[in-house]
């Protein structure tokens, strides 16, 4: 059983091609505790009934780090309720601009899946993923990159037609960091 809790619409980004790029600055839902107990429950119960072996939740956003006590939570309250040993597994979408070395230790003490949002090199990924004041973020994660690799994250990359001719040198970049796996969505401008 998948579960994806989208936990806040708030971003604390402004990429240039986010489908909520307009109204990111109106867009203020954020779950709250009951709605993410409820879904837990529900969701575990469904994957009970249907003989499910594996219970995966992925925190989601907007920008999901921005509600780090509803991670925390989710999985106290998902560990709590699994009575049956299924096997929990737990996700996170994050454009890692929030994170800090506590909360990378708990992901992997909990042993988080991470899908991490980086576009490429600093010039390429802050082309697109920037702070409301402009500034671009790739300086925010980089500290970061290392200690993600070797946790086995995810890359998320934007294909942009304005960096379309750089996706090869992207991809190596990445590569190069010691990430293995690459996911890649497509900006439909």
């Amino acid at each position: 059983m998948n579960l994806v809790l989208s936990l806040t619409e708030q971003c604390n980004l402004r990429c240039s091609y986010c489908y909520y790029r307009e109204s990111q600055s109106a867009r203020s839902l954020v779950m709250s505790d009951d709605v993410l107990r409820q879904s837990i429950q529900f969701a575990y119960e469904m994957s009970l009934a249907h003989k499910q072996n594996n219970f995966n939740i992925t925190f989601f956003g907007g920008e999901p780090l921005l509600c780090k006590e509803a991670i925390l939570k989710g999985v106290e309250f998902a560990k709590q309720l699994n009575a049956e040993n299924v096997r929990l597994r737990f996700a996170v979408n994050t454009n890692g601009t929030l994170l800090d070395s506590p909360t990378l230790d708990y992901f992997q003490k909990e042993n988080f899946r991470i899908f991490l949002s980086l576009d490429g090199p600093q010039d390429v990924h802050d082309s697109a993923r920037r702070f409301p004041n402009g500034k671009g973020s790739f300086n925010t994660i980089q500290p970061f990159l290392s200690g993600l690799s070797k946790m086995d994250s995810v890359i998320l990359r934007v294909i942009s037609r304005k960096y379309l001719n750089g996706l090869a040198d992207s991809i190596r970049f990445i590569h190069s960091l010691g990430f293995k796996n690459i996911s890649t969505a497509t900006d439909f401008d």
